[in-house]
């Protein structure tokens, strides 16, 4: 069948199929073109938004979670685990240094502390 355009509105909301999955990657992305900006741009790159099954995971995971640092931290401390690090980029690196001098790159508290001002890092 033929996808409705954004313009045409959105499809039943009451399934989840690749017809609508289409329809919300190409609502989406047209508000990453509209909106120039760079954070964004990055999420059209992604091979998560080119992907029915990557978009559907995830943006529609229904068991999906979200746990912040300071969770994560937690988490691993119950488990007896030990984070290794990020897998960060060198500019991402390079302002954990300059904004959380001292504090080690495995310290969910002070990445934690960094995305407090920074709401838009991860």
């Amino acid at each position: 069948g033929r996808m409705a355009a954004p313009s045409e509105g959105p499809p039943p909301p009451h399934r989840l199929d690749d017809e609508v999955l289409r329809y919300f990657r190409q609502a989406l992305l047209e508000q990453i073109w509209v909106s120039k900006n760079p954070h964004m741009m990055a999420l059209a790159r992604s091979p998560d938004v080119h992907s029915l099954a990557r978009l559907r995971d995830t943006f529609f995971h229904p068991l999906e979670l979200e746990y912040n640092l300071l969770e994560i931290q937690d988490l691993l401390q119950r488990l007896n685990l030990k984070l290794l690090g990020f897998d960060a980029d060198s500019q991402m690196m390079q302002l954990f240094r300059e904004t959380m001098p001292g504090r080690a790159p495995q310290d969910l508290g002070a990445w934690h502390e960094l995305e407090q001002r920074l709401p838009e890092l991860f």
